[in-house]
């Protein structure tokens, strides 16, 4: 054994006689020396190379990530660096915006104030023209009115109907006409158009161009309030409306033109009917306390005494020819019967309420 060969093993031990302990790898270069180094010998340890396999592999993926987000890094820097070099270039431009914004200001408020007072002149001298326009409107109305009077209207409609009726002018078709008529065009034929007729078949006309649940309702509460109303109070309607019969008509005329009018009527029936039902049976039950009344008085088929029996002799011991009740008779003896008039007529009933009436318009009992 030569002296060098004898001086590493002491080398290697400390003063206490013990070896040295080797710093741990910290990188997977390290980690790959020490694998060598454990491989070229005779006999490597195969535990100690697992181990070493093991941290290498460790040190290998932290380094993957630091690469990786190392190269992050970069870019979030490149961008950082491209921002700033963009801000710079904003930075620079900032004092002359700020110049700029604070003289617009100055401005805006400068010219602000200007149009305010253009607008407010301009306004006062519109509103001062709208006065005086509106004045010389009224004034110029005032004399249309002074000139054309009532009287002056009235003596255009007479000659106009005198022309009408010497030429012999038709009457327009009602239909043909626009919904928008005046009233006094129709008053030009008294004869067919008087100027109530006119004046509500136009506003009919205007207000109802096709067959609607309002229109229907309308017209069912004016054809109801022209059925008779046998005894009952008239309605609210009824009193507020005097020209009912030309309603009914115009309203007839309508729901022929929207082909309603047998819908309409049927409902009316059913009220009429309703209505002359319950009247019947207040007349019937007047009657009934009427023949109730008169039979407390003696009169009528009902007796209010009570019943004498028939006779207290048995009926085997009967006559022939017996009188009394139980046996058929009258109750008198031969030589007192009379034909006596006992008040058993009844009460009639008169033959218009035995018959149902017609249902027609404007008739009330």
């Amino acid at each position: 054994m030569s002296d060098t060969e004898k001086e590493q093993p002491q080398e290697s031990k400390s003063k206490g006689g013990r070896p040295r302990l080797a710093s741990p790898p910290t990188t997977s270069a390290e980690v790959r020396v020490l694998m060598a180094q454990e491989l070229v010998k005779s006999a490597p340890d195969r535990f100690k190379i697992q181990g070493l396999t093991k941290l290498l592999d460790t040190f290998e993926a932290q380094e993957e990530r630091a690469a990786a987000t190392t190269l992050v890094a970069k870019v979030d820097l490149d961008a950082a660096n491209t921002r700033i070099a963009e801000l710079e270039g904003i930075a620079v431009k900032v004092p002359g915006l700020e110049a700029e914004l604070a003289e617009l200001k100055f401005n805006f408020d400068t010219r602000l104030s200007e149009a305010r007072v253009e607008l407010t002149g301009e306004a006062a001298q519109k509103l001062s023209l709208a006065e005086r326009v509106e004045r010389q409107a009224t004034n110029l109305l005032q004399d249309a009115e002074r000139k054309f009077s009532q009287s002056g209207l009235e003596s255009l409609m007479d000659a106009m109907r005198g022309i009408v009726s010497e030429y012999k002018i038709p009457a327009p078709d009602m239909w043909s006409l626009p919904t928008n008529t005046n009233p006094l065009l129709l008053t030009l034929w008294p004869d067919e158009w008087p100027i109530r007729r006119a004046t509500l078949w136009c506003a009919f006309r205007k207000g109802w161009t096709a067959d609607t649940p309002g229109f229907r309702e309308a017209a069912l509460r004016v054809f109801i309030a022209a059925l008779p109303a046998y005894g009952q109070s008239a309605s609210a309607y009824d009193d507020a409306v005097s020209d009912l019969p030309i309603r009914v008509e115009c309203f007839t005329e309508l729901c022929r033109k929207f082909n309603c009018l047998d819908v309409i009527q049927r409902q009316v029936d059913q009220v009429h009917a309703a209505r002359y039902g319950e009247h019947r049976q207040r007349q019937l039950a007047n009657l009934a306390s009427q023949e109730i009344e008169n039979a407390k008085h003696g009169a009528g088929r009902i007796s209010i005494q009570a019943e004498e029996p028939a006779s207290s002799v048995p009926l085997s011991e009967h006559v022939f020819g017996c009188c009394c009740k139980a046996c058929g008779g009258s109750g008198l003896p031969s030589h007192l019967r009379e034909d006596l008039s006992l008040g058993t007529s009844t009460p009639r009933i008169e033959q218009d309420m035995n018959e149902p009436r017609p249902l027609t318009y404007g008739e009330n009992e």
